[in-house]
């Protein structure tokens, strides 16, 4: 009997399409980073078919094939934030590259991507392709003492099985970010006391079925851009108090640094946020902790690297 595959059967490899829904040449696949998890589904949406004459179902009919997936990462590259805002600029040079990404707009649409799962299926490999695949939400959070953790929500438009093994299946080995290499400010002033975080970004995708021989999706269709966020902080003095109560606009700065390599770095900044909940949650044997949540209308991300030199490809 064959040994149940494992999670270290698994290899990951992932390319941005020149053609949406088309794997493009071997030779453009790479990594987003270390990916702890990825989790597709497939969903047939089977109807039961009846008619008059039988209290059984007639047939079972196979109507829209979805597929979606989530994948999670940690902080280390910024690739698939790229992915999930849809444009980047570059500047810099060789082992100082820096990458500006923000939100894509009017007249413009996400880039699309094939995630590759090679998987040992009784001692052979089980390839498939994932094709046009596009970014419906990222999460990036973090706690004291622990990595800093990405997790993407992503639709595809379908998958091809029996594909091609690519060339390679490379490992991203430079640092992850942790809590401890990153700092926040708020309204230019930084603030010591947050322990924890989350900012998501959500595309509100909706994939289209259009009529075509097959039953896969023929768009993925953007929606409006959502950024939100949530901050925990040690209870320390009003002043984020004070900004839920007057409604004020703010500014809040991540920065995370590579303490390796310094031209690694990626700094996100989302603006003209106010705070939507405030709570201060006490208890009789705990340190009293301030939760709130924030909505941004905007978002733009600044990141240096010593080896990606540009996203877009």
């Amino acid at each position: 009997m064959a040994r149940q595959s494992q999670g270290y059967d698994t290899l990951i490899a992932i390319a941005k399409e020149d053609t949406f829904g088309v794997a493009p040449a071997d030779a453009k696949f790479g990594t987003f980073g270390l990916i702890t998890s990825f989790e597709p589904e497939e969903n047939k949406n089977h109807e039961v078919i009846r008619g008059l004459g039988s209290r059984k179902a007639q047939m079972i009919k196979a109507l829209q094939f979805e597929v979606s997936s989530s994948a999670s990462m940690y902080l280390q590259n910024p690739k698939v934030i790229y992915h999930a805002l849809g444009k980047a600029t570059k500047s810099g040079s060789a082992g100082a590259y820096i990458h500006t990404i923000t939100p894509m707009g009017r007249c413009e649409e996400l880039p699309t991507s094939t995630w590759q799962r090679n998987v040992c299926a009784g001692g052979a490999p089980y390839v498939q392709n994932y094709v046009g695949t596009k970014i419906d939400t990222l999460t990036i959070s973090g706690s004291a003492g622990e990595a800093v953790e990405v997790e993407a929500e992503m639709i595809h438009k379908t998958i091809l099985d029996g594909t091609a093994l690519a060339s390679a299946y490379p490992v991203d080995l430079s640092e992850i970010m942790t809590f401890a290499e990153g700092e926040i400010t708020i309204n230019g002033v930084k603030t010591a006391n947050v322990t924890e975080f989350e900012l998501e970004i959500a595309n509100n995708l909706e994939a289209l079925y259009a009529i075509a021989k097959g039953n896969s999706a023929s768009l993925i269709n953007e929606g409006v851009l959502d950024i939100t966020g949530s901050f925990t902080f040690a209870f320390t003095d009003k002043t984020q108090v004070d900004l839920f109560k007057a409604g004020t606009p703010f500014n809040v700065k991540l920065r995370f640094d590579d303490p390796i390599v310094p031209n690694n770095y990626i700094e996100i900044n989302v603006t003209a946020g106010k705070y939507d909940t405030n709570a201060i949650n006490t208890s009789s044997d705990e340190g009293i902790e301030q939760e709130l949540e924030a909505i941004f209308t905007d978002i733009s991300v600044t990141a240096g690297s010593a080896t990606i030199a540009d996203l877009t490809v």
